[in-house]
């Protein structure tokens, strides 16, 4: 017999299953135009963008680079919460970080305030309690991916900041500050 917990997490990955489905049907499937209305400002807008998702949809190798990209970024959402229960000594399990992945994921599209914050730690901390853990462990988890995911973005940042400033400008092929001082 399955137990609740367990059924739980079941539909979490069902629906994310569904949800990843839906998205390659949109990828697959074409959309349906709407140019009867273009005359309206809204409808022509949308009827453009479909047009460039048109577009986009047609490059293959693109859109497989994009969804093994997403991919990597749920199995790196998936890792990183793993590694964080383990480093807690909490027992961990994969089907369970499974589970808190498309939460996780989910939760991006939800960005009220900048970067998200608060919000994912609300989502993690109520998925922790549906595979077993606390509010405050799934808080305490996702406060801890947090300042690693922060830690990661300023010293990447930083570094990037720092060789793009001071060697070729990516966008004019030249140094800005040489330049300046060869006008000077």
């Amino acid at each position: 017999m399955i137990e609740t917990k367990e059924l739980v997490l079941l539909w979490l990955v069902a629906i994310y299953v569904v949800l990843v489905c839906a998205s390659v049907c949109l990828i697959i499937v074409p959309l349906p135009r709407i140019n009867f209305l273009k005359r309206y400002r809204l409808f022509s807008k949308v009827s453009e963008s479909i047009n460039k998702f048109d577009e986009i949809k047609s490059d293959k190798r693109l859109i497989v680079s994009l969804i093994l990209i997403q991919v990597a970024i749920s199995l790196a959402f998936m890792s990183r919460y793993y590694m964080v229960l383990m480093a807690l000594s909490f027992d961990a399990s994969l089907i369970g970080m499974l589970a808190i992945t498309p939460l996780t994921v989910l939760s991006n599209l939800i960005n009220l305030i900048p970067a998200n914050f608060a919000i994912r730690e609300a989502v993690v901390s109520g998925g922790m309690t549906l595979i077993g853990y606390t509010i405050n462990d799934g808080l305490l988890v996702a406060s801890i991916d947090r300042v690693v995911l922060l830690a990661t973005i300023l010293i990447l940042g930083t570094w990037f900041f720092i060789k793009f400033r001071y060697s070729a400008n990516l966008v004019a092929g030249t140094n800005t500050i040489e330049t300046s001082r060869i006008n000077d």
